[in-house]
């Protein structure tokens, strides 16, 4: 069989309606499709289908129009190359299908999610774009309180396990401009070892955002040290004035394992909560010392939490928040 009639594309079995007055093709798929709909919901297509050819704001990207001799009539036929076709595919059935994307669903494909945040971007679909980046900002919150009740690993996210998604999502989130998302997407990427992080250079990360990961990594590694001082310093006021009077000698209040440099090493901030580090050795903290220890303790979190966008170059949280809204 002849190459390019085994790699001709195919009207799409779901997203070839009758009455649809123009056709999309991709390398793989060809979608009949309505320039009503795809206009109301897209300044993009709305502007592509007034002119022969679009460009997209500083991308090289444009869309070649021709005529396809339909049986009954002629129909405008629009190239979306280099788009793939399962991916426009995605977009276009969240645009005709109102429960096949729903926010409030973690279980969906991966390839969903990122196509949707792409090509939503891509083709300026807002709503769409809204409501996938709303989605990961709740798996990837603006604050400290909300990303401690989602920030287990082994959870699954896109049917993967979350830490299997941070790097992928941080490229999709960086092409897409969707800034809200990056401080959480490099914190979360921040957390794995340096080889970890060298793995994936090539794949999700280039020489501009490793550097700015690396860079944020060790400047929030530093401030979360200096949680170790705070703790020290408490903790020894309180076996000051509430362990050795009480008879305990110097040996009863040596650091058990784990010792505290190891404890410390770190660039997750829910390793170092008040609540954590309050029973991690009972030993050195007596119960009426707790509750001021961790008070101290989160409040230091929190405001490592609130700098963290600038750790990677960003702007602080309210603008990124503002961003997202506008």
């Amino acid at each position: 069989m002849d190459d390019d009639v085994r790699r001709a594309p195919r009207p799409h079995d779901i997203l070839w309606f009758q009455d649809g007055n123009v056709i999309l093709k991709t390398e793989s798929f060809l979608f009949r499709v309505h320039k009503g709909v795809l206009s109301s919901l897209s300044s993009v297509f709305r502007d592509m289908f007034e002119v022969a050819s679009v460009e997209l704001g500083e991308n090289e990207d444009s869309w070649q129009v021709e005529m396809m001799q339909d049986p009954n009539e002629e129909l405008p036929l629009v190239s979306l190359v280099p788009d793939r076709g399962e991916d426009v595919a995605h977009l276009l059935r969240a645009v005709y299908e109102r429960r096949y994307y729903m926010s409030s669903k973690d279980n969906q494909p991966f390839d969903k999610i990122a196509a949707l945040l792409l090509l939503s971007t891509k083709y300026k679909f807002k709503d769409i774009r809204r409501d996938v980046i709303e989605h990961l900002l709740r798996l990837y919150p603006t604050t400290l309180a909300k990303f401690d009740t989602v920030h287990d690993e082994d959870i699954l996210f896109y049917r993967m396990p979350r830490w299997g998604c941070h790097f992928k999502l941080l490229k999709i989130a960086r092409m897409a401009g969707a800034d809200a998302l990056l401080p959480a997407l490099y914190y979360s990427c921040a957390d794995f070892d340096a080889a970890t992080i060298l793995q994936n250079v090539g794949k999700s990360l280039d020489d501009s955002s490793l550097k700015t990961l690396l860079e944020g990594r060790e400047l929030l590694a530093k401030e979360i040290r200096g949680i170790m001082w705070i703790y020290l310093a408490m903790s020894e006021s309180c076996i000051l004035h509430h362990f050795i009077p009480d008879g305990f000698t110097s040996s009863d209040l040596q650091f058990e394992n784990p010792h505290p440099s190891s404890v410390f090493d770190t660039t997750d901030l829910q390793d170092v909560s008040g609540r954590k580090l309050g029973d991690r050795w009972p030993n050195r903290i007596c119960q009426t010392c707790k509750p001021a220890l961790r008070e101290q303790v989160d409040k230091e979190r929190e405001r490592i939490w609130e700098s963290l966008p600038s750790y990677f170059g960003l702007p602080g949280w309210d603008a990124l928040r503002k961003g997202q809204k506008d």
